[in-house]
């Protein structure tokens, strides 16, 4: 294990550990426990800032707000709904604080099947969040390095031309680094090519 972060909200907890050959999340949402590994090759190079909510919160608030006024439209000519309107208000301000409780300013960083490791910023603090989201970037950055990034004579041009494309494409390595390597590569094997139109 290299780090680890720990992290609450409400009744969801996260455990995100980095290895030196992959990523476990520990997730408990209620008493439900969940843990999943990631390797580094699914996960992506870059975070994004989101804000997390309550799923169809605007779908929510739109129906009880429209309730709310036509039940007190409705209040003096329907006798069953004389009060009706006040719960639906009740419910109507009970979904906007329970959204703004409850929502969470997020780092995502995408997975490759299309979903996301998920960071709260501010837990524990922001400084302590970034610092362990950039350990996990250096040890994805260094763990590819060291699987992919190997230059040998006696393997495949092809395949390794195409290992230095994806480490590039993976923001392994920048565009100056992948010509060096490149014109490295090319080095190699000009030679063993005219080595073998010598024999």
């Amino acid at each position: 294990m290299i780090a680890e972060i720990s992290q609450r909200w409400f009744f969801k907890k996260r455990k995100i550990i980095i290895c030196d050959t992959n990523v476990v999340l520990q997730y408990t949402h209620f008493t439900k426990f969940n843990e999943m590994s990631f390797s580094y090759e699914e996960i992506d190079w870059y975070k994004d800032s989101h804000i997390t909510s309550l799923k169809h919160i605007k779908t929510l608030i739109r129906v009880s707000s429209y309730l709310a006024g036509i039940t007190y439209l409705l209040r003096n000519t329907t006798p069953y709904l004389s009060d009706a309107y006040i719960y639906f208000i009740i419910a109507f301000f009970g979904i906007i604080i329970h959204h703004f409780i409850t929502r969470e300013k997020v780092w995502k960083i995408k997975l490759e099947n299309n979903t996301y490791l998920i960071f709260n910023k501010n837990l524990p603090n922001e400084a302590t969040v970034n610092e362990f989201i950039e350990k996990l970037f250096e040890q994805r950055k260094k763990y590819l390095k060291e699987t992919y990034l190997v230059l040998n004579e006696n393997m495949s041009y092809d395949r390794q031309f195409s290992s230095l494309q994806w480490l590039r494409k993976a923001g392994v390595i920048d565009g100056e680094e992948f010509e060096n390597y490149r014109k490295e590569l090319d080095r190699l094997f000009s030679g063993k090519n005219f080595e073998t139109f010598l024999n």
